[in-house]
């Protein structure tokens, strides 16, 4: 899922993925927007997950992690980084952020490069993300019909074949997972919600029907009354805000602000544990 501030919008997501009554093995995040491998915010943790990520360096945005499940061992494999130029970002090779901005042609050669290390190993490769290439737009358009070509000759095939951005003036395929596994049971599929600009992409592999079992898990909630509200209102009054006009970005001034106001409000509505009943179920 392209993320758009992990930080941001992390509550809205992890509400989400509860209301979805399925816990996922692996959830990978693109445009992340953390800052140059520093340990991110606390309360972008997970429960029941072990964060891996991989940051832009030099300039902001981008970025991304996975959420692997507690359960599932793994190796970071920083062989296969695709980070080099500024073309992506790619944890393991399995998520990748291709800017919108990079070069397709070093972004093909780079991933290229990764995926002939991998195909070496004879492994089953997932691969995902956000590559701001449109598939739909693959027969007219050079670079996505040479991104297509590169994944065709690993065997490589995407699983998505419905739009994953739209917007009132486009709709187009930019999201999706490629694989080369194709002797087992696969269900991918596009997830509609309005938590960002970008639609989740998902895949469920070689599911199983294990006995269903109570258990207690632990749920984060905000307490929204008159009172907290009141404090946040004082707070967003008192703060000096205008350093954020001085910007000539408005990405840059929009961020400032999302900063400063995501401290406020986390000061004044903090997230608190709960701990809730929820039944265990299949896995992918």
């Amino acid at each position: 899922m392209n993320s758009r501030s992990l930080t941001k919008n992390i509550d809205s997501i992890t509400y989400y993925l509860y209301t979805l009554n399925h816990k996922f093995s692996i959830i990978g995040f693109s445009e992340t927007w953390f800052n140059n491998n520093n340990a991110p915010p606390p309360l972008t943790n997970i429960q029941g997950y072990t964060m891996a990520q991989s940051d832009r360096t030099g300039k902001k945005g981008g970025g991304v992690t996975l959420y692997i499940s507690n359960d599932l061992k793994f190796k970071i494999r920083h062989d296969i980084n695709l980070t080099s130029n500024q073309s992506c970002e790619s944890l393991f090779i399995e998520i990748v952020y291709r800017s919108p901005n990079s070069s397709n042609h070093t972004f093909n050669n780079n991933l290229s490069t990764s995926i002939d290390t991998l195909s070496k190993e004879n492994k089953h490769l997932f691969i995902c993300g956000d590559f701001n290439l449109d598939l739909l737009n693959s027969s007219t358009h050079g670079p996505t019909n040479d991104f297509l070509n590169t994944m065709y000759a690993a065997s490589l095939y995407p699983l998505i074949d419905k739009p994953t951005r739209i917007t009132t003036k486009s709709s187009t395929l930019i999201d999706n997972i490629f694989t080369n596994v194709i002797k087992h049971n696969i269900t991918p599929g596009v997830l509609f919600n309005d938590i960002t600009d970008h639609f989740p992409v998902f895949l469920l592999l070689n599911t199983s029907n294990e006995p269903t079992t109570n258990a207690k898990e632990n749920f984060y909630s905000r307490k929204n009354n008159a009172k907290s509200i009141a404090s946040l209102g004082i707070d967003l009054m008192t703060t000096e805000w205008n350093e954020i006009y001085q910007h000539n970005s408005a990405n840059e001034s929009f961020n400032l602000f999302s900063n400063k106001f995501s401290i406020l409000y986390n000061k004044n509505i903090p997230r608190k544990k709960i701990k809730i009943n929820k039944r265990k179920i299949a896995k992918p």
